[in-house]
């Protein structure tokens, strides 16, 4: 009997130090990654220079796992195409999209950092 109550009160403070630790990871939070596109929202030209910066707790992320750009004309977005950005320093991602067609287009930045996937869109207008 003495020893099923031993090994009931070890259980019980094998459990309870779990619980503890695991409100402790519980407790911490992770700081939001932002991510603001830099280009303007209307072009003249069809060849559309994209960019985003990237931040953690207003610091520049400089270790995305990947930003890539979506992109589709509107009403087409079964035609939507993905474009790999370059890191070029201070936070900031680029790449260059080339469309066929003026009109209203849609771009998503598909962007993991830290853990997290962020997918911010902007409407661009070519003329």
């Amino acid at each position: 009997m003495k020893i099923r109550m031993m090994l009931a009160a070890f259980f019980l403070l094998l459990l309870s130090g779990c619980s503890i630790e695991d409100s402790v990871e519980a407790d911490q939070t992770i700081a939001a990654v932002q991510v603001q596109f830099i280009n303007p929202d209307e072009f003249k030209k069809k060849e559309i220079p994209l960019e985003v910066e990237v931040t953690q707790d207003k610091k520049p992320v400089e270790d995305a796992s990947f930003v890539r750009f979506e992109i589709w004309r509107d009403g087409e977005r079964k035609d939507s195409r993905m474009i790999d950005a370059k890191h070029i320093g201070e936070g900031h991602y680029t790449a260059q999209a080339t469309v066929k067609k003026k009109g209203v287009y849609y771009v998503y930045a598909h962007t993991e950092a830290h853990g997290l996937h962020i997918m911010p869109k902007q409407k661009i207008e070519v003329q």
